[in-house]
């Protein structure tokens, strides 16, 4: 692939990756997913991986929506991969704080899936709202699938 960017809010990290030189210093830029630091109409494709659950208002999902919309050039592909189910959600959970006892890797897993608790539980009562958002915008659903962990959405963006 070629003219890949990407976004993030923690400023650490982008300094470190600028730092190592992994990618272009303007590849990754800090921003985040209600305020990207894009012009209109930028992109044929956004990702967003497991970033959506994090979000932890509705109003700040209606925001990552419009900015999405203005970002991406019509005919444009959105895709979006989150966690599915909260009942397994909560048994990783559950086996992350088990297994932290043994092991450091699993001590973090742990404590990252218990400070995202509340959003996360936010996200699988509210995902709909996800999908209304973008129906309302005129986009269609080309994926909405359901697997045992993720939920895979992908949306076109009409041609106007």
């Amino acid at each position: 692939y070629s003219n890949v960017y990407g976004v993030d809010p923690n400023e650490e990290l982008i300094q470190q990756i600028h730092k190592n030189e992994i990618f272009d210093a303007d590849m990754i830029r800090l921003g985040n997913s209600y305020e990207l630091p894009y012009e209109n109409k930028t992109f044929d494709c956004i990702y967003f991986f497991n970033v959506l659950h994090h979000l932890p208002t509705l109003e700040l999902y209606s925001k990552t929506i419009d900015e999405v919309d203005r970002c991406i050039k019509p005919g444009g592909i959105v895709i979006m991969i989150e966690p599915n189910n909260e009942i397994i959600y909560s048994i990783k959970r559950f086996f992350a704080r088990v297994l932290s006892y043994v092991s450091a890797f699993f001590s973090d897993m742990y404590h990252m899936m218990a400070a995202e608790k509340k959003d996360i539980t936010f996200f699988f009562q509210n995902h709909n709202f996800i999908k209304q958002k973008y129906r309302e915008l005129g986009y269609v659903a080309l994926r909405n699938e359901r697997a045992l962990h993720q939920w895979t959405f992908v949306v076109k963006k009409e041609k106007q």
